[in-house]
């Protein structure tokens, strides 16, 4: 095995019995890193205070809904330092978001060895770019709104309970193309929202330590946790081990090429719907990213 990827047998990602893993679709997940030190709740609140004074600490304002805009912001909307955040962590409603763990040196050797795990269930052809890490913490009740990622997502429970409503990624109707094309190429998710008549084609998974999902890229989703007084629900834990590999990074340089073909009202085929016309867009978009870099263009992670 590649020496990114630890060997560790103690812990595990693995397909729910039943379920056949493809990294093209949604699929339940089980896993036991709900035991791992790091995953301890005074273990995540030293890498916040670590990350105090950086953006990986993200804040949202409560009272958010399922169509509410998913902004996130590095400062505590009631001007609280991190240790009196995670002193009142288990308040109702109380939600904080540790992004990008990896650039802790032992996150980072956790978030690979927890994808090392998962790598039998990959395709061999699919290869592994980069690994990033966020962890969720909030108290029912809280609701992270319908959104969606450029990363594939193994999305684990670490502690309490947790809902998940989970959509189809090639379903365009619920995200439409130009929308998703505008995420992948400016970062915009300014145009996606749930339409409530679209609640009824979701997956819905209810999940607690233990339990996960997988989420191909551009998957749309949201999480809420309610109110539960079972021992050890007043808070919710959650993992994101995401990645970008080849597929993901060829994808997206489709996308930028349709999202130009749109603008010459040209009607093209969607990413992921045939292979061949994929193939012939992937060298344009490529085209289209470098042009677009030498005018100062930033390209968004997974280019």
């Amino acid at each position: 095995m590649n020496a990114q990827f630890p060997v560790q047998n103690e812990f595990r990602i693995e397909a729910t019995s039943g379920e056949t893993f493809s990294p093209s679709r949604i699929c339940r997940l089980t896993h036991n890193f709900q035991h791992h030190p790091l995953m301890e709740l005074r273990s995540l609140r030293r890498l916040a205070k670590s990350f105090e004074d950086t953006k990986h600490c993200r804040f949202v304002k409560q009272r958010l809904t399922a169509t509410s805009a998913f902004d996130h912001h590095s400062a505590d909307p009631n001007g609280r330092r991190i240790d009196q955040v995670f002193d009142e962590i288990q308040t109702p409603g109380s939600w904080i978001a540790l992004y990008d763990i990896q650039d802790d040196p032992e996150y980072r050797r956790l978030l690979w060895m927890a994808i090392g795990t998962a790598l039998p269930m990959i395709n061999p052809s699919e290869k592994i770019i980069s690994v990033q890490g966020h962890v969720f913490i909030s108290a029912p009740p809280s609701l992270t709104p319908f959104h969606i990622d450029r990363e594939s997502n193994f999305w684990l429970q670490i502690r309490g309970q947790k809902s998940m409503h989970l959509w189809d990624r090639m379903d365009r109707e619920v995200v439409a193309a130009p929308e998703l094309e505008s995420f992948i190429a400016y970062r915009s998710l300014e145009k996606i929202r749930l339409k409530e008549s679209f609640r009824n084609r979701s997956l819905h998974y209810s999940c607690r330590a233990g339990d996960g999902a997988y989420m191909p890229s551009t998957t749309p989703h949201m999480t809420f946790s309610e109110d539960d007084e079972a021992p050890g629900n007043a808070l919710s834990i959650s993992l994101s081990v995401t990645f970008y590999s080849n597929v993901t990074r060829r994808s997206n340089y489709v996308h930028v090429a349709n999202s130009v073909l749109r603008r010459l009202n040209i009607n093209p085929t969607p990413a992921g719907v045939d292979i061949l016309r994929d193939r012939m867009k992937y060298p344009l978009g490529r085209a289209i990213v470098a042009a677009k870099i030498l005018r100062g263009y930033s390209p968004p992670a997974g280019f």
